[in-house]
């Protein structure tokens, strides 16, 4: 070997062939910084060798190797400054270049710090010389953009001690450690100068003895050849390996331990911060010492704005986490103590970690928030999948923020989600709470429809539910809030794949299985889509908007001839009111045949089951299907061909009113514009029934001479009348076809007399008023008389046609006859679809008017009432109004001098002339202060309802006080609510139907007013003395039309009656729609009234209680708000029962009189009402079974219980077997006291065949099946949740004992079944031929109760989703809830019901349902003894109670063996590897890890079990690292 002298010369490789490889260089000495430059008086020269003193001239003085010492660390080494040699260097060139043969090196001839010197570096180069600059010696400069830390250039204070560290230009080993790198610290032994090092150099190995030079066979040749030699070497080598485990072997203790954490200043915290975010640094120089002070949302912080690297970030966390939870331990806390305040302190570095987070989102907008936002969600990711939080508070926080967040961060929150979404998903819990805040961030943004900056996070939200609901279906069941979020998620389903469909419906049928019928609203979702549609038929508002309602009927789940009868049904009810529903009806239909749906078929069924239908109007099933054929959207000669193959006239001699539909609508069809074949068949078919085609012609002139006579000169008549004597028209017996020919008629002649107007003569110009032409187009008598004929016809098409054709006339009084009638029809043009356009077109025509000459106040006036009926023409009502103003503005400025001046004369007037003298001094006088308002208001009300008083009846005295409110509104307000209160109040007053009508109609009050404060009187026991008498007359004047006489006494002409009448009657509709609670107290009262108070009074409310006008109100409160239910049955079960209240409910009940219900005992009453109660009764048939039961004979008791109770239960399983299902809503209504004893018997039979069958149930499995659903559907229905604790505690224990005894059918089953050796190569069929041996030897185990296709496993099912709420408050809950959850997870993982899907997933459902609502101590005992029975690797049960697949964490248990001396060892491995292993190793416990403590680079110095995890635990051996 080649020795080479300290300085670290490169040696030549050795001449041996045992390394294929060059050898690395011995020794280089490389140094971390520049040396530091020796002093001078350090400068001693050692003679090297005995050279000539010219070389030591030459060379120059030695420099002797410097010791690193304290001094020098810090600032590490630099070379000392040479002196410049040009002759050395020339001639160590020269001698350099000489001939390769006689190259000779002389260490004593050259200076190595000379030649190291970098200054010689640029001589060097331009000498050109074949000598390589030393590998690794020069680093290249650091590229552009490199960070460098600029700590040193601005002067600041190093916190540590200087470590050498390698330098990064020095050469490295393959496997990454620096080659020949020892800095000098005194103890190498190349640091050691002898004489021997001087003189050959320094050897990196000893030079190999002459002995091994020889070969090693003559020694182990002998031993070989031996019978044993294999044997011996093996035994060698098998020993040899054994010392080398043995030594290697870790057996030293773990001597971890985090970094401590040491007080610095603000200074060198900064300093450490900045260390710590350069990568460059190691951790193991960082982990010497860390700040103290720097913990929670402050680290966070810190790590975020200083950029520190994530696993830096984590690294930090760890060591303070460490730190911070071993100090509960070094204060003295020990046991549950020291365990529950690491969890605390966890819980708290969790909620920090949160704020962070929140933080760093709502810092959006800021500079540089995306990398910010970006290193957050990314260090936040790293803590949470190390383990360094409490997971399950993070996720929980994450849902709820996901689920609380507005819309402008959802996509943040999106993307969060998304990054745990796996860890979320492994929990049912989790995973259900997900699903409900993605539906309601959905329904957010649904409820913002329009805003297109949300359509992104729409598609987003939609997106991630569909692919929810095909991954993981069972995180959708979620009973509780199914009904709000179902509709939501089928519209994201439209027009997406099949599956994502079939997933969707799956989903529902779950749901709706696990949703008590008492939460099903209107059963909401379910197959009969009746009551919903229903419900959004009845609440079409005035203003009717044909899209938005066809849009929500068809949104409702049912098929389209559902829909359509439904429609009809809707529009033909006698227990609906109103005759705006008709031509609701009518577009809808029209609507939806333009759309393509088939409207005939269905209209034809509905026809034909029309018998059957109870409280059917059938004129307005006439109405409807007349206005199709005249749109042409029903053929008359299909309808024909269906009824000539129905046979539907066979055996018929006759058509009155009384017969079916289908052949009565012969009679009723309009025949305009019907081809001669079909007409001829028509009158065919009639003459075949004995209908006479030509007394209906006949029939159809006299009405049209009837009504020429009646209006002469105005309507064409082709052939005059031969008779005599004419009859009223209201006595002309008319069928339907010949209704609807006189309104042509009547819309034809109209029309001609208009067109021939507009042809005639120009109007007379000396014309001063509107109305003075001599040549009128049309009369108000004419046009009254023409208005009366098309309302007896009920022909408002036609109707709205006329008014169409009455906008052209010039006259302002037939204008506002024409506006009048639309305010009185309003709902039903609105439902045509006319009221805008005929608003719109009459104001279009007094603007025209009053161009050119003045409008009379009353025109624009009623104008305004109906505008304010239209909610679309806000804009026209207010220029009305300004001209109203306008009006009253002129008659101020017509009077002259205040009413003061002349009030002492007209006071003193007599009666005679009262109301001229009145008259006189409201047109003389401008002003009034408020006593004289007063004192005439006074006099002025103190006439009105005055009997027999002539001079004041020729008086329009609502006219007066009109004119009186102009001076002080607000004042003549008060004044008028001051009388208004004094007139209820008082024992003796006229009729309230008398007095106010006409203040009402004039606008000197209100009908609200009038009902506020008769409210408010009657609300109040004992405010008012003769309460009867006031609500008597309050329900009278809400129900009764106004009396025209009365009106006509206070109108200045003939044509404000009607006018009056109908505004009047708007008013008392606009009451009944917004003020139902007001009402129903004021029905209450009246029927108060029925018993107590004078007999005139009795007498009154009893007529009126069960008159028509009052029934239609309640129909109206009934139908149009069911919220007022409750308060409208203590009305009516308030007073003593009277025939005219039973009269009254049983009319609304039974309108057309179809069954006689009115005599009947009360048993033979429930079953009536049981089965004539649908879906349009269902509110009347409510109210009558409430008063049934307030019968004295339904309350007699018998045999300890009430003898109805058992009369309801026959009535409710009729109802079942014939399908219905409102008897649920029915008895909804009942006491407590009928509800739990419906209940209670329900359960008896329940329960009586769960445990053995009586001869009372049939054996037929399908007659079985119906009696038990029906029996749950009364336990459901009465269930309210105030079950006694007696009967429910008794009821659970009897369903956990009975799911036992199944559970124990099935184990013994399984224990008994056929033995079938299962190879692990066993095909599929064999498993599954197993399994159906196990299902199907239930039944014998089972004492025959139970069969594959037994549905008591599923009544129990059931009836614990029913008592589910009822169950979890009673205190054997808790001691037995584990058993049953228990119970169910076994039967869910048992393989007999491998087979039976449905109930296997009822039980799945069952079982997620009540976990859910399980406590955490619940869910915890189930999963420990699921582990204990080795059932935990069931994915099933898993994801039902929440907990991972590896137990105790990562997969570690300790193991102990009771035969082993050894300590307990750690390994990774499952349990049934453990199963299969040593049968010594007995003892397993989970081995949880320090999670805080897993760092790397912990401690400055590398130790051999430094560790947070003993590497003792798992026999860990020191490797050789191979070069």
């Amino acid at each position: 070997m080649t020795s080479h002298p300290a300085v670290g010369f490169r040696r030549p490789p050795l001449p041996s062939s045992s390394s294929s490889f060059p050898r690395p260089p011995s020794r280089t000495t490389w140094h971390a910084s520049p040396q530091l430059p020796r002093p001078a008086s350090q400068q001693v020269a050692i003679k090297l060798t005995d050279a000539s003193t010219s070389s030591r001239e030459l060379l120059g003085p030695a420099y002797k190797r410097q010791k690193l010492d304290d001094g020098a660390t810090s600032a590490g080494l630099t070379s000392p400054p040479l002196a410049d040699g040009e002759q050395t260097h020339q001639a160590c060139q020269q001698s350099i270049v000489g001939s390769p043969a006689s190259l000779k090196i002389n260490p004593a001839t050259l200076n190595p710090l000379r030649v190291q010197d970098p200054r010689y570096a640029e001589d060097r180069s331009r000498s050109s010389l074949p000598f390589p600059i030393r590998p690794g010696k020069y680093a290249p400069r650091p590229p552009k953009g490199q960070r460098v830390d600029k700590a040193a250039t601005r002067g600041d204070v190093q916190v540590k001690p200087y470590v050498v560290s390698v330098p990064t230009s020095a050469p490295h080993y393959s496997t990454g450690r620096p080659a020949d790198f020892f800095p000098w610290t005194g103890n190498h032994a190349e640091d050691i100068l002898t004489e021997q090092t001087t003189k050959t150099g320094f050897y990196e190995k000893t030079p190999v003895g002459q002995n091994e030079t020889n070969s090693a066979k003559p020694s182990i040749s002998t031993s070989l050849k031996h019978k044993s030699g294999l044997q011996i070497l093996s035994s060698l080598f098998v020993s040899a390996l054994d010392r080398r485990r043995a030594h290697g072997t870790v057996t030293a203790n773990s001597t971890f331990k985090p970094p401590p954490r040491v007080t610095l200043t603000d200074t060198k915290r900064e300093a450490w911060l900045r260390d710590l975010a350069d990568p460059t640094i190691p951790l193991r120089r960082l982990s010497r010492t860390i700040p103290h002070g720097i913990r929670g949302k402050v680290l966070l912080d810190h790590c975020l704005h200083k950029d520190i690297p994530t696993g830096r970030a984590v690294w930090l966390a760890k060591c303070v986490g460490a730190n911070e939870i071993r100090a509960f331990k070094r204060k003295g806390a020990s046991g549950a103590f020291a365990v529950g305040g690491e969890a605390k302190w966890i819980r708290e570095w969790t909620s920090h970690v949160e704020q962070f987070v929140e933080s760093t989102i709502d810092s959006c907008g800021t500079a540089n928030w995306k990398d910010l936002i970006s290193y957050a969600l990314r260090l936040s990711s790293q803590l949470f999948s190390e383990h360094l939080m409490d997971q399950d508070h993070y996720i929980d926080w994450m849902i709820a923020s996901l689920h609380n967040s507005d819309l402008d961060n959802v996509p943040i929150w999106l993307l969060i989600t998304q990054i745990h979404w796996k860890e979320i998903l492994q929990h049912r819990r989790r995973g259900r709470r997900l699903a409900e805040a993605l539906l309601e961030q959905l329904q957010r943004v649904h409820s913002h429809d329009g805003d297109e900056f949300l359509v992104p996070v729409q598609e987003q939200l939609v997106r991630l539910l569909n692919s929810f609901m095909t991954a993981n279906p069972a995180c959708f069941i979620i009973p509780s809030s199914w009904l709000k979020y179902e509709p939501l998620l089928r519209s994201c389903v439209v027009g997406e794949k099949a599956t994502l469909i079939s997933a969707l419906e799956q989903i529902s049928g779950r749901n709706l299985r696990l949703i008590r019928s008492r939460d099903k609203q209107f059963h909401h979702a379910t197959k009969d889509a009746r009551p919903e549609l229903i419900a959004v038929l009845d609440n079409i508002p005035a203003a009717f908007n044909l899209h938005r309602m066809s849009k929500a009927c068809l949104q409702v789940n049912g098929s389209r001839e559902l829909l359509i009868t439904t429609v009809l049904e809707w529009a033909s009810s006698l227990y609906r009111r109103g005759q705006a529903r008709i031509y609701a009806a009518v577009r809808l239909l029209r609507k939806w045949a333009r759309l393509g749906i088939d409207i005939g078929r269905p209209i034809l069924a509905f026809l034909a089951a029309s018998p059957t239908i109870m409280g059917l109007e059938k004129d307005n099933i006439y109405r409807i299907i007349a206005e199709l054929v005249r749109s042409k959207h029903f053929s008359v000669g299909k309808y024909l061909q269906w009824l000539l193959a129905r046979g539907s006239l066979s055996g018929r001699h006759s058509l009155s009113p009384r017969d079916s539909c289908d052949a009565r609508l012969l009679c009723e069809l309009p025949l305009h514009d019907l081809p001669d074949h079909v007409l001829n068949l028509r009158r065919i078919l009639l003459t075949s029934v004995g209908y006479s085609t030509d007394d209906e012609k006949a029939a159809g002139e006299t009405a049209k001479a009837s009504i020429v006579e009646q209006v002469p000169g105005l309507l064409p008549l082709s052939e005059p009348s031969t008779q005599a004597l004419l009859p009223s028209f209201d006595e002309i017996p008319l069928s339907g076809t010949a209704r609807w020919d006189l309104g042509r008629w009547i819309r034809k002649g109209i029309a001609s007399r208009f067109q021939s107007y507009r042809n005639g003569p120009e109007p007379d110009a000396k014309a001063t008023h509107v109305g003075d032409s001599k040549e009128a187009t049309i009369t108000v008598e004419e046009l009254t008389k023409i208005l009366e004929f098309l309302e007896h016809l009920e022909d408002f098409s036609i109707l709205a046609d006329v008014l169409c054709i009455v906008t052209d006339c010039e006259d302002a009084r037939v204008l506002n006859v024409a506006v009048d009638t639309i305010n009185r029809h309003i709902d039903i043009f609105a439902a045509i679809g006319a009221a805008d356009d005929l608003f719109e077109r009459f104001c279009q025509r007094r603007d025209e008017i009053h161009a050119q000459m003045p409008v009379m106040k009353s025109l624009v006036v009623s104008l305004i009432d109906l505008g304010e009926n239209l909610s679309s023409q806000a804009s026209l009502v207010r220029q009305l109004r300004k001209l109203v103003l306008s009006y009253e503005r002129k008659f101020t400025i017509a009077a002259c001098s205040p009413v003061s001046d002349h009030m002492a004369e007209a006071l003193q007037s007599t009666e005679s002339n009262f109301a001229d003298e009145l008259e006189q001094l409201l047109a003389r006088g401008s002003s009034m202060d408020r006593q004289i308002l007063s004192r005439l208001f006074e006099t002025v009300m103190s006439r009105i309802g005055l009997p027999g008083d002539e001079s004041v009846a020729s008086v329009n005295l609502s006219e007066l006080l009109t004119r009186l409110r102009l001076f002080d509104t607000r004042a003549f307000d008060q004044l008028m609510h001051d009388w208004l209160d004094k007139l209820l109040q008082s024992p003796v007053r006229p009729r309230l139907l008398d007095v106010l009508p006409t203040l009402i109609c004039s606008g000197c009050t209100t009908l609200r007013a009038v009902v506020d404060q008769a409210s408010l009187l009657l609300g109040v026991p004992g405010q008012n003395p003769k309460a009867e008498k006031l609500a008597t007359d309050t329900l009278e004047l809400l129900c009764s039309p106004a009396p025209l006489d009365h009106l006509s006494m206070h109108c200045q002409s003939v044509v404000q009656t009607p006018q009056r009448a109908y505004r009047f009657r708007r008013e008392q509709e606009c009451i009944i729609r917004t003020h139902p609670s007001q009402l129903v107290l004021i029905v209450r009262a009246t029927i108060i009234a029925c018993t107590e108070g004078p007999p005139l009074t009795q007498l009154r409310a009893r007529t009126l209680i069960s008159s028509s006008e009052v029934g239609s109100l309640l129909k109206d409160i009934m139908v149009r708000h069911p919220e007022s239910m409750p308060e409208l049955y203590q009305a009516f079960t308030a007073g003593p029962l009277v025939d005219q209240v039973k009269l009254a409910i049983d009319q609304l009940l039974d309108p057309g009189s179809e069954q006689d219900i009115l005599h009947e005992d009360v048993d033979s009453q429930i079953v009536a009402i049981m089965q004539v109660a649908n879906d349009f009764n269902l509110p009347f048939c409510q109210l009558k079974l409430k008063f049934t039961l307030r019968r004295p004979d339904a309350t007699r008791l018998d045999s300890g219980q009430e003898s109805v109770v058992p009369t309801l239960m026959d009535a409710i399983r009729s109802s079942i077997d014939r399908g219905s299902t409102v008897w649920a809503r029915v008895i909804a209504v009942l006491e407590k006291s009928h509800t739990a004893q419906l209940r209670e018997m329900a359960e008896a039979e329940l329960l009586c065949y769960l445990t053995a069958r009586t001869s009372a149930i049939s054996s037929s499995l399908k007659q079985m099946t119906t009696t038990l659903e029906g029996l749950l559907a009364i336990i459901d229905v009465t269930n309210d949740g105030s079950v006694p604790d007696a009967g429910a505690s008794d009821l659970f224990t009897h369903v956990v004992k009975t799911l036992d005894y199944v559970l124990s059918a099935f184990s013994s089953v399984a224990s008994e079944a056929p033995t079938l050796e299962l190879e692990e190569s066993a095909s599929v069929a064999k498993q599954q031929q197993l399994d159906v041996i196990c299902l199907k030897s239930v039944t014998h185990s089972f004492d025959s109760r139970i069969d594959i296709d037994d549905p008591s496993i599923d009544v129990i099912l059931r009836l614990l989703v029913i008592h589910h709420c009822t169950f979890s408050h009673l205190k054997s809950y808790q001691s037995n809830i584990v058993r049953l959850l228990l119970t169910l997870g076994s039967l869910l993982v048992h393989r007999g019901l491998t087979h039976n899907a449905t109930l296997s997933t009822h039980i799945f459902d069952v079982l997620a349902l009540l976990a859910d609502s399980a406590a955490d101590d619940t869910r915890a005992t189930c999963i420990r003894i699921l582990a204990d029975q080795h059932q935990t690797r069931d994915p099933r049960l898993r994801f039902l109670f929440g907990y991972s697949d590896g137990i105790g964490g990562e997969g570690l248990q300790l193991t102990s063996s009771p035969t082993s001396s050894s300590s307990p060892r750690a390994a990774a491995t499952t349990a049934s590897e453990w199963q299969r292993g040593a049968a010594d190793m007995t003892m397993l416990q989970p081995f949880p890890l320090k999670q805080w403590e897993m760092m790397q680079e912990s401690t400055p110095i590398v130790g051999e079990n430094d560790t947070s995890l003993s590497l003792g635990l798992f026999g860990a051996r020191r490797a050789v690292l191979q070069l």
